[in-house]
């Protein structure tokens, strides 16, 4: 509540005003120090709370000439996939059964790289199916619309979703060594049709996104389930271990020589994941356990040209929120419909391989909360090393390749709490689909 009688006041301080009648031409305000730290002078520094406000409407798309949550999408103009999660399918309708090494070239159709056709491989086998790659199958499940574990509620009557858990890794404890490796949730892919595998160049992808709370919101923002933990033996820096890591369902061309980490950019890979940052402030405000959400451009370093070092730019161009505030923060046990668009930029055949005019979008719940314009993610020539069977090169013009479903923490270190997530909702194409009709 807002004190308004106290004599004295902690800094830092909220001051509200009575709205004047007339235009202010000058105004004076005068404070008393009651209590001060030290001998020396302090600055006081005043700031005017007038934050921009979100005025942009819902937009529809494609989704709205379909009937009710999403039936007949599908065959919708410019959609590619839809999955429908719904209340008596098994998984194995959207999850392939069996475990293929999807960074290895000997699993896909030579034709993508100039050879002969072979169908029966990658992206023709399974097509539309997630690929679980190196996640546990543990932790995934397809729940029904009556599960009520970890804070989760239907979006919708007869609609289920794609739950993802995460355990605290093992030992993870106060001045546990933990290398520099994280923990993963989910890591899947969906691969497109032969004919736009490599190819397209524009795509939307949209789904419904819930953060669970398997141990309640408290024990998930506990700060003392935040641990002082090393990278080495040598135990010389210790470090806190991160809430922070990728989430999202994005397009990519990741290949074995470029894409993830630090490695992103020009004719060696990419990917377009998004970036999460847990609120852990411990002060019982409504953000606790809830995501700062944003762009995960970090892994556009050193590869790029001058100027399109993205993994350099400060995080305020990187995190949502910047129309006006809204979509800065994902709050826990509630769904959000999140679409991305990410239009590459178009490659030259002649030097210097690129023009820099990429675009990437987010909108949550209908509203656009991210936007950033010419932009470079790929060039030509491709990076071209030798063939290896048990890896996967580059291929056609850098285009998008698939769907990714990556959710990892860090990052620098493990996990330490137990996580969920669900997803459900989810269709991609190459227009705008905008929120499902629910009613």
């Amino acid at each position: 509540m807002p004190d308004t009688t106290s004599a004295v006041f902690a800094l830092p301080m909220f001051l509200e005003f009575d709205r004047p009648e007339r235009p202010v031409r000058s105004a004076r305000l005068r404070l008393v120090v009651a209590e001060h730290w030290g001998s020396g002078g302090n600055d006081l520094e005043g700031f005017l709370i007038d934050p921009p406000v979100h005025r942009h409407a819902i937009e529809q798309g494609v989704a709205a000439t379909a009937d009710l949550l999403d039936d007949g999408l599908d065959k919708a103009p410019g959609i590619i996939g839809v999955h429908r999660y719904l209340d008596g399918l098994p998984l194995q309708d959207f999850v392939y059964p069996k475990r293929i090494n999807t960074s290895a070239e000997r699993e896909f159709d030579p034709a993508l790289w100039g050879g002969l056709p072979d169908k029966s491989k990658l992206p023709h086998r399974g097509l539309g199916k997630w690929f679980n790659t190196n996640t546990d199958e543990s932790q995934w499940s397809l729940v029904s619309s009556a599960y009520r574990k970890d804070g989760f509620q239907a979006l919708a009557n007869g609609m289920g979703a794609m739950r993802f858990g995460m355990q605290p890794a093992d030992g993870i404890a106060d001045g546990a060594v933990v290398g520099y490796g994280g923990s993963g949730g989910g890591n899947a892919s969906i691969f497109m049709p032969e004919p736009l595998f490599g190819r397209l160049d524009r795509l939307f992808v949209r789904y419904y996104l819930r953060i669970g709370t398997p141990v309640g919101v408290a024990q998930m923002s506990d700060l003392r389930r935040r641990y002082q933990v090393y990278h080495d033996s040598s135990r010389r820096t210790p470090v806190w271990t991160d809430r922070a890591g990728k989430f999202g369902i994005t397009p990519d061309h990741t290949t074995s020589y470029g894409g993830t980490s630090g490695s992103s950019g020009m004719g060696y890979g990419w990917q377009m994941r998004l970036a999460w940052a847990e609120c852990d402030a411990g002060t019982d405000g409504p953000d606790e356990a809830g995501w700062r959400p944003g762009m995960h451009l970090f892994d556009f370093g050193a590869r790029q040209p001058p100027g399109h070092n993205y993994a350099a730019l400060p995080k305020r161009e990187m995190y949502w929120g910047q129309r006006g505030g809204f979509g800065g923060m994902l709050y826990v046990n509630r769904w959000y419909c999140i679409e991305t668009e990410l239009k590459l930029n178009a490659v030259l055949e002649q030097s210097p391989g690129f023009k820099p005019d990429g675009e990437i979008r987010a909108w949550l719940d209908g509203q656009l909360v991210y936007e950033r314009t010419g932009m470079l993610f790929r060039a030509l020539p491709l990076h071209a090393p030798a063939a290896d069977p048990g890896r996967i090169r580059p291929c056609r013009e850098l285009g998008v390749r698939a769907l990714w479903l990556n959710w990892y923490h860090g990052g620098t270190t493990a996990n330490s709490i137990e996580r969920s997530l669900f997803i459900t909702g989810l269709a991609w194409g190459r227009q705008y689909i905008g929120p499902m009709r629910m009613v």
